[in-house]
Order: C-alpha cells, then sequence, then structure tokens
C-alpha cells in the first residue's frame, strides 16, 4: 500500500509540475506580450503564383489569428511591435474515402515580430498537422478546403502564441 501511495504521490506531483511549466509556458505572452497590429501575409503564395489560392487561405486563417491574439493586442502600445503571420505553404491532400492519401493536411508558416523601424525581432516557424478527416467530406470542394485551412489557422495561431518569446 506505501508503495503505491509513493508512487501515486510522485505521479501526482509530476503532473503538477507538468502543469505548471506547460502553464508558465502558454503564459509567456499572456505575461505581458503587446501588439500594435497583426497583419497575415501570404505572399509567399502569391510569389509560387497563387494569388486566388492565396487570397481564399488568408480570408480562412484571419479570423483564428485574430481571436488567437485578441488580448495581445494594442493598438496604443509605444513600443509599436507587429506580429506578421506569414503563410509559406498549405497542404491538402485528398481525404475522401480509401483514396486517402495522408491523414493530415499541413500548414507551413512563421510568426515574425517586427520593431517600430520595421526590423524582425524574433521568428517562430510553425508546422501545422491538422487531420484532415475532421471535416465532413460531403461539402462541396471549395467550403470542405475553407474549413480544412481555417482549422489549420487555429492550429498554428495558438501553438503560434504558445511559441512566441516574451517581450
Amino acid at each position: 500500500m506505501r508503495l503505491f501511495q509513493s508512487v501515486l504521490g510522485r505521479a501526482a506531483m509530476g503532473l503538477a509540475l507538468l502543469a505548471g511549466l506547460t502553464a508558465s509556458a502558454g503564459s509567456a505572452l499572456a505575461g505581458g506580450a503587446r501588439f500594435r497590429s497583426v497583419v497575415i501575409d501570404t505572399s509567399p503564395l502569391v510569389a509560387k503564383g497563387y494569388p486566388t489560392y492565396a487570397q481564399m487561405v488568408e480570408r480562412a486563417v484571419a479570423p483564428s489569428v485574430a481571436a488567437a491574439f485578441a488580448d495581445s493586442i494594442d493598438p496604443s502600445d509605444p513600443r509599436g511591435l507587429r506580429l506578421v503571420f506569414r503563410i509559406y505553404s498549405v497542404t491538402l491532400p485528398l481525404a475522401t474515402g480509401a483514396a486517402r492519401e495522408s491523414e493530415n493536411d499541413f500548414m507551413q508558416s512563421e510568426g515574425l515580430v517586427v520593431d517600430a523601424r520595421g526590423r524582425v525581432v524574433s521568428v517562430t516557424p510553425i508546422l501545422s498537422p491538422v487531420s484532415s478527416w475532421t471535416t465532413p467530406a460531403n461539402l462541396p470542394p471549395e467550403v470542405e478546403d475553407f474549413r480544412r485551412v481555417r482549422a489549420l489557422g487555429l492550429h498554428a495561431a495558438y501553438w503560434l502564441k504558445r511559441e512566441l518569446p516574451a517581450f
């Protein structure tokens, strides 16, 4: 019985420590980092020759990023830091039945913190995998793709918020 209590006590202490580390890592940004604005940059997609797709990606991702960073935006911040959420690629494999090539959609992006002079202060790369099977397959393809990209944007935005260094 004592051994069980000892192991259980250590496990509980380990879980408490892990929860504390996770909370502190997740709250690094909440501890005072403020941005004057957040900008979605899909210029890498445009440069690859996909301007229409880049517009759809921006429309899908912008609300997710805005929601994730809503408590970190202060337009009157005197430091003038801007967060640029740059999207390099979005991969949406065929996700219908047995022809599924992959179970994940992917978005490669990064968060750049830019100061008032336009200098990049921090770069945080993010690779977001999201299960493609989470969206219903009976929607029109453009609606389904929009939902899948929105899910990728939400995943990437919250990971970015967690990984950004405190300023």
